[in-house]
């Protein structure tokens, strides 16, 4: 019997094959950073009925959907990073993401930027979009956000940036 239900656990997942392969090529508009978000959308979007372990079995034991979730579409950091306390609202951190793709309703394509900026011990958080990116833009982002954390205690604040590439 415990054979029976295996098999039938891989042929849902071969029904599903070629929805698959269409999902995990380049072609696709979307990018399944793990296998269990991959089964949550067959499920909501598909139809497929079987065990989240199952499904994530399955994929992995096919060489050509493996490869997806081995092929560095998750993004490790592996830098070191120096650390350093501060009083509370001395510290900011900015991050800035460049050239995010965004798919309007109508289909149309743009890549915008976003630029955050978080108060250390704060619930105090900015965000800026914009869809150029330029060293005035960024500074101007800053001055503003200065000029609204009047809390900063001797007039001091030290930023944290990040950039973040795609």
């Amino acid at each position: 019997m415990n054979r029976k239900v295996l098999g039938n656990a891989h042929q849902r997942i071969d029904d599903f094959y070629e929805v698959i392969k269409l999902l995990l090529s380049e072609e696709s508009k979307q990018v399944f950073y793990y296998k269990r978000v991959l089964w949550q959308y067959l499920k909501d979007n598909h139809g497929l009925n079987c065990a989240q372990s199952s499904f994530r079995r399955d994929i992995s034991s096919k060489v050509e959907f493996q490869s997806y979730f081995d092929s560095g579409k998750r993004k490790s950091s592996n830098s070191e990073v120096i650390r350093f306390e501060t009083p509370p609202a001395e510290q900011a951190q900015l991050d800035w993401k460049e050239n995010i793709r965004y798919i309007t309703k109508d289909g149309e394509i743009l890549y915008v930027n976003v630029c955050l900026l978080l108060l250390a011990h704060s619930r105090f958080r900015t965000f800026h979009l914009a869809i150029s990116k330029s060293q005035s833009l960024l500074l101007s982002f800053l001055t503003s956000n200065w000029q609204v954390s009047e809390k900063n205690r001797n007039n001091r604040l030290i930023f944290g940036v990040t950039l973040i590439n795609n």
